[in-house]
């Protein structure tokens, strides 16, 4: 077991293309708090900062090269799963309810 604090700057992932775009996901800094747990790094309180956007990131990748990850979107309100091995995850947006059928 352990946790690091990291900051990563400039970079991209290349294997990650989120609906609507044509490009692999870039972004300007990457960072928080990992955690190995169980064969897994785990982050915790991570965010990602892209030209246009603040995502947050949450889940883990496993030392077998498997991702389960959650990108959640603060200017855009989506969300994201990236899952599966990290050189051809699978990129799903999560549908979010409307405001409107939140409040029935």
């Amino acid at each position: 077991t352990g946790s690091a604090t990291f900051k990563w700057i400039g970079g991209s992932l290349r294997h990650v293309v989120l609906e609507g775009e044509s490009a692999p996901l870039s972004f300007s800094s990457f960072g928080g708090q990992v955690v190995l747990r169980n064969g897994s790094l785990v982050c915790e309180a991570c965010k990602l900062q892209s030209a246009s956007e603040t995502f947050d990131v949450n889940g883990s990748a496993s030392f077998s090269r498997t991702l389960d990850v959650r990108l959640e979107s603060s200017g855009r309100g989506a969300s994201w799963t990236i899952s599966g091995p990290l050189d051809q995850p699978q990129v799903e947006a999560v549908k979010t309810p409307s405001p409107e059928a939140k409040t029935r």
